[in-house]
């Protein structure tokens, strides 16, 4: 959350209090996770993007030249990206209001209209406290979204899974790997889910897997189509079925 310096001249700099974070009613389900969505965006990573907003020339240096902060007028950038962290703050914590206090059915069913809800992997979810959660991650930029979002955002819809990323330096999905790393270069960015949800229902001939149709099925109701929805563009999602 960005953070306001009120400076008065003779007098050492004032930092303004940060406003106390938006309480959710009960059976809302999990709060925001602001730090680590867009809605919680600094004035630290505004700053960079601001300096593209003023003129380009040999008067107006940009960062490439000798660093961000180091030319005063970097400073007028600077006053643009406080505010505009702090408007971010302010419309986001409006926006959720705005919606908790209008979380009847029928104001329910308006937002989901909006945003396409229920879709095709989320048909399953009726509850209302369900459905609300549901809207509020609709909200939601996926491109900020960091693991623990999207593990609350599987939860909210109804499913019990979790993820583990596994290490960079590894042969396949084990514990095997030297220095140089067996796996692949996009190793690093697989997201292997496992949990109750994703358990297969075995067609058992003796002891083994083996049936006539296959070697099992997976009870899916929307969790894949949510797990690849969700996941950020540049990860893979892998499922554990292997999971009791």
């Amino acid at each position: 959350m960005s953070r306001t310096i009120i400076v008065i001249q003779g007098q050492p700099p004032n930092w303004v209090a940060d406003p106390p974070p938006l309480a959710m009613p009960p059976g809302l389900g999990e709060p925001p996770i602001t730090t680590d969505r867009l809605t919680g965006v600094t004035a630290d990573d505004l700053w960079r993007p601001s300096l593209r907003l003023f003129p380009r020339g040999r008067a107006w240096p940009d960062e490439t030249v000798r660093g961000i902060g180091e030319f005063v007028w970097h400073g007028l950038a600077r006053m643009v990206a406080e505010t505009m962290a702090q408007i971010h703050d302010w419309l986001n914590r409006a926006r959720y209001g705005a919606f908790i206090t209008q979380c009847r059915p029928e104001f329910v069913e308006d937002h989901e209209r909006e945003h396409g809800l229920p879709d095709e992997c989320l048909a399953a979810v009726t509850g209302l406290a369900e459905r609300r959660g549901l809207v509020l991650d609709a909200k939601t930029p996926l491109e900020t979204a960091n693991g623990r979002e999207i593990l609350f955002q599987l939860r909210r819809a109804g499913f019990t899974v979790d993820f583990e990323e596994p290490n960079a330096f590894e042969f396949g999905l084990s514990e095997f790997g030297g220095d140089e790393g067996f796996g692949s270069v996009g190793l690093p960015h697989i997201f292997l889910y496992r949990g109750a949800d994703l358990a297969l229902d075995w067609l058992a001939f003796g002891e083994n897997g083996f049936g006539e149709i296959g070697f099992g099925e997976l009870s899916d109701t929307g969790l894949t189509c949510l797990i690849e929805r969700l996941r950020p563009a540049h990860t893979l999602g892998i499922l554990d079925l292997e999971t009791p």
